[in-house]
């Protein structure tokens, strides 16, 4: 949350969260959700990985942007962290890509930089 705490610690509330915070980098940035064109998740647990499927299925739909997963170990019991590789609309009805996003989002971090590209650090629950 914005005062650094984990939000869940569940995978389910995770994963929730984090795409809420790659919407809101994406958002400073110009784009939306349907601008990503690659997401790179990294699970704490791969046993989780079904969890974390339904859930990015109610934010991404076919056809889905290309995707990896890993399995890492993460700190602090974040469960899961998401980078997120997106393309700048053009301004008007054409939506043509001009500019490539990248941000990576944990759980708890909600704030974003207007820069281009950046790489931001916080995962499933924790500001930095």
């Amino acid at each position: 949350d914005e005062n650094g705490q984990l939000v869940a610690d569940d995978i389910v509330g995770q994963t929730r969260r984090t795409i809420e915070n790659v919407r809101t980098c994406l958002a400073a940035a110009g784009c939306g959700l349907e601008d990503v064109l690659k997401v790179t998740a990294f699970l704490d647990d791969m046993g989780d990985m079904a969890a974390y499927n339904e859930v990015y299925k109610e934010y991404f739909t076919e056809p889905y942007p290309a995707r990896s997963t890993v399995g890492v170990s993460l700190p602090g019991g974040l469960r899961v962290e998401i980078e997120a590789v997106a393309r700048r609309p053009t301004p008007g009805p054409s939506r043509s890509p001009s500019t490539t996003v990248a941000s990576t989002c944990l759980p708890g971090w909600w704030g974003a930089t207007r820069r281009p590209i950046w790489r931001s650090s916080a995962s499933s629950a924790r500001a930095r």
